[in-house]
């Protein structure tokens, strides 16, 4: 709100500055509120990134441990066939 006449329209109450800053936050981007000067803009690029770094924290977060159980089957069995004699793809070699 302390940015609130750099807008149009200008944001005014608590209600409004929150559903701007969850509109540009999720990057939906309705447009129906529009920064019209340089610091608003500023503002509004500051908030769309930091939207976008939470969202790939969160996903990382939740996809991380999975993508860590799978790779660890994966080693397991190659290890396992090591292990047996048998010859294994390597997908990376030095």
């Amino acid at each position: 709100m302390f940015l609130g006449d750099q807008f149009n329209p200008p944001v005014h109450n608590l209600y409004t500055a929150i559903y701007y800053t969850s509109v540009v936050l999720t990057t939906i981007g309705f447009g129906d509120i529009l920064p019209v000067t340089n610091t608003a803009r500023l503002f509004t690029v500051s908030v769309a990134v930091l939207g976008i770094a939470s969202f790939l924290g969160a996903i990382t977060t939740f996809i991380g441990p999975v993508l860590q159980q799978r790779m660890s089957k994966v080693v397991n069995v190659m290890e396992s066939r090591l292990k047996k004699g048998e010859k294994c793809l390597y997908l990376f070699s030095r």
